[in-house]
């Protein structure tokens, strides 16, 4: 025990003796630790570039994940614009309900079935046969199952319909949007109408003002100025100076396109709105004015027509069936008995006239005449 200590003294020495003494290792010994430490780094390297490769894949990799799930699921979205996407989330909310209704009845009907088995086992003491527990083992089974699929298609139909939804509840915002802005700009309109219509008023009472006055006088005589400044403009002393004045004017003009582009369209408008008010005569114009405030007269209209036509083509077939069925005589007969009945209109007539012109007392007409007499 006493020669312990000192021997783990002289191995700690032995020890820590190369290291603080900071003895050199032989050539051979310092090039492979050189050639340990160059490999050491080179692995280092190797798996950090491993590392970030594999990083690199892995994100790589999430991201085509994410774009097939994104691809899947747009594939598996149906045309949501307009009534088709309010039509299949009706769709699938029907079914959904049909399928709850249906699984709520079943779970209802085995809840009741095992409320049963256990009053058999518990108050009766009755023991259920075997097959009883194994429909009822498969009725839970099937409802599972059922609920599974339940959930997985509510699972995949909820972001389709959100996505309706949230489609719908845009186009609400953006409807509501737009009815506040044509709100505003049915105010500024009327204000702009307000305003045109002041002004036209205010032209309407000058062109009247100038209509009272002699307009004929005063076109001449803006025509006479007019001419009166060309002619001073001609007979200037030096022509070349006014030349050069009046293209100098020209070159400091600083014409605005958008402003000219905007006249010339404004302009070809009025232009346009001139010309299709200058069509049509105005015998048209009133016939069409006329019509247009429905002055004409009240006739029936085509419902009246129709049913002229109609009572006309029932007494027609009501002619011709008395015809054939010799309730009523042909048209030549009834030309005879026509004829018939002017010639003794006539007999009358002369008979009334004098007895020198009437007939010889032999004749029919004449013994009838005297009998009448």
């Amino acid at each position: 025990m006493a020669s312990a200590p000192p021997v783990v003294s002289s191995g700690l020495d032995g020890m820590r003796s190369p290291l603080g003494l900071g003895k050199r290792l032989p050539a051979g010994q310092q090039g492979e630790l050189q050639s340990l430490r160059r490999d050491l780094a080179v692995i280092r390297q190797t798996y950090a570039n491993f590392q970030s490769e594999v990083q690199t894949s892995m994100s790589a990799l999430r991201q085509k994940a994410a774009n097939v799930k994104e691809v899947a699921a747009k594939a598996v979205i149906p045309d949501i614009e307009g009534d088709a996407g309010y039509s299949y989330v009706a769709s699938g909310r029907k079914q959904l309900n049909s399928d709850s209704d249906r699984l709520v009845g079943k779970v209802d009907d085995l809840q009741d079935l095992v409320e049963d088995l256990r009053k058999d086992v518990v108050h009766r003491g009755v023991r259920p046969l075997p097959r009883q527990l194994e429909g009822v083992s498969k009725e839970i089974g099937g409802l599972t199952k059922e609920l599974k699929k339940m959930e997985d298609y509510m699972i995949q139909e909820k972001p389709i319909w959100t996505k309706i939804w949230e489609k719908e509840l845009e186009d609400v915002c953006q409807g509501r949007d737009e009815l506040r802005l044509m709100e505003d700009l049915l105010v500024d309109l009327r204000d702009d109408l307000e305003k045109a219509s002041e002004t036209f008023v205010l032209v309407e009472q000058a062109t009247k003002e100038q209509m009272k006055d002699n307009g004929t006088n005063a076109s001449a005589g803006s025509a006479r100025q007019f001419s009166r400044g060309l002619n001073s403009l001609g007979n200037s002393l030096d022509q070349n100076a006014a030349k050069e004045g009046v293209l100098g004017e020209v070159r400091a003009l600083q014409p605005n396109h958008e402003d000219r582009l905007e006249a010339i369209e404004r302009a070809e408008k009025l232009r346009q709105k001139e010309l299709a008010s200058r069509k049509g005569n105005p015998l048209h114009r009133e016939i069409k004015d006329f019509v247009k405030e429905g002055k004409l007269k009240k006739s029936g209209g085509f419902e009246e027509v129709e049913r002229q036509r109609l009572l006309k083509d029932e007494r027609i077939r009501r002619e011709v069936w008395e015809r054939q069925n010799g309730y009523i005589p042909e048209e030549g007969e009834e030309y005879e008995e026509y004829e018939e009945y002017e010639e003794e209109e006539d007999g009358a007539q002369q008979e009334e006239g004098g007895g020198e012109e009437a007939p010889a007392a032999g004749t029919p007409d004449g013994t009838a005449a005297q009998e009448a007499k």
